[in-house]
């Protein structure tokens, strides 16, 4: 199989593809419109974190182009795509630091948020490595 046809079989090229990530965008602003407007206070997740995650995704996009500039429309995609798994990251983190401190300060927050969107494949890591030692897999 050539280069150009091994390309053409990704999921992400193909319309179907675009259209299981158009799905899980929308996903994931439902979830996120329901965990700031809608959860009761005490389990919310403010809004600044999700900015911060946000713009931390973005710096990470940016530098990624700064550094890079032949990189094609689909490697735009895979770059892209860390903004919603920055976004849902930032908030499952959210809400284990407050299971842990009572009430973190918003500066350290907002740090670490933009710090968990910049370094995204760094902090699923560490999480997964977490989870595996907590739940002992």
């Amino acid at each position: 199989m050539s280069e150009t046809e091994e390309s053409q079989n990704i999921w992400w090229t193909e319309r179907g593809g675009k259209a299981l990530i158009a799905l899980y965008l929308i996903f994931t602003g439902i979830g996120i419109f329901f965990s700031i407007a809608l959860m009761p206070e005490k389990v919310s997740v403010p809004p600044y974190v999700y900015l911060y995650g946000f713009l931390g995704a973005l710096a990470y996009i940016f530098t990624s182009l700064l550094t890079q500039f032949n990189k094609s429309t689909s490697d735009l995609l895979k770059v892209g795509i860390r903004i919603p798994a920055a976004l849902l990251l930032v908030a499952a983190v959210y809400l284990l630091i407050t299971f842990f401190v009572k009430e973190p300060t918003k500066p350290i927050i907002a740090g670490l948020s933009f710090l968990i969107g910049l370094y995204i494949k760094l902090a699923l890591e560490g999480l997964g490595g977490l989870a595996s030692r907590l739940l002992r897999k």
